[in-house]
């Protein structure tokens, strides 16, 4: 019985630490240092995409995404995981390519 008890306590420990803050069991967000570089690049590519003709309807369309304001992106970064940063930063260097 007491191994038994001894064993579910520190089962609930281990699942209260692995739990990132904020529950829902949603990933660790995004890093300061990689969302600092995450947000230089997305300013960058914001700038970018208001230098063509073609490319500026999509900062029309979805001006979230092709804001020119660092804290924007920053502060969304780290409300994500790295990973669906990356996928975001992607998605506007595909739109870039592409565009020209």
């Amino acid at each position: 019985m007491k191994i038994a008890m001894l064993f579910a306590s520190a089962m609930l420990v281990g699942a209260t630490l692995a739990t990132p803050v904020g529950g829902g069991g949603r990933a660790l967000a995004a890093g300061p240092e990689f969302c600092r570089e995450y947000a230089n690049i997305a300013v960058r590519q914001a700038h970018r995409v208001r230098l063509s003709a073609r490319c500026v309807r999509a900062a029309e369309a979805n001006p979230g995404r092709w804001t020119e304001r660092y804290a924007v992106h920053y502060d969304w970064c780290r409300s994500v995981p790295a990973p669906e940063a990356n996928a975001e930063r992607a998605a506007r260097r595909i739109h870039l390519e592409r565009c020209r």
